[in-house]
This record gives C-alpha cells, structure tokens and sequence, in this order.
C-alpha cells in the first residue's frame, strides 16, 4: 500500500494544479488522495485531503489553491518518514 502511495500521489498531486477551476475534479482528486492516505495511516494528511474536498464541494477554489502548499509539505514530511522501510528501487 505504501508504494501504491508513492506511486500515485504525484500524479494526483499534479492533477490538483490542472483541476484549475473545476471544483468536480479537485473533490475527486482530493477524495482519492484521502483514501490512499487513510489506507496508510496518514491521519494528518488525510485530514488535509477532507479540508480541501469539503471547500471543492463548497465552491471555495481560493481555499482548495491555499491548501495546495501545505498538502504537498506535508506529502514531502511523510515520504521523509516512510522511505527508511522502503527496499530500494
């Protein structure tokens, strides 16, 4: 589970910059996101992923560009913590 995260959150990453202004695929990308990051115990992160999919839903697109930063950081935290149990590729 942990490489399919580390595998799929870049390309998620990336669709939330081409999401622009499409609240529909933000919420999706953020409720995938969440559901990766909840299989992995990544309760903070997941958290983040809910804050972004609830202002999608609400409409709140200055919200969903605000949160992009912290969202990534965080990503970069949990690799940096994950990647000593990853066998080399």
């Amino acid at each position: 589970m942990m490489v399919w995260y580390l595998g799929g959150r870049g390309l998620l990453m990336s669709s939330f910059y081409r999401t622009g202004s499409s609240p529909d695929l933000c919420n999706k990308a953020a409720h995938t996101l969440k559901g990766g990051c909840l299989s992995i115990a990544a309760l903070r992160l997941a958290a983040q992923c809910r804050r972004m999919e609830t202002a999608a839903d609400e409409g709140r697109r200055a919200d969903t560009v605000s949160s992009l930063a912290e969202l990534e950081a965080s990503g970069e935290e949990l690799l940096a913590a994950l990647r000593p149990y990853l066998a080399p590729a």
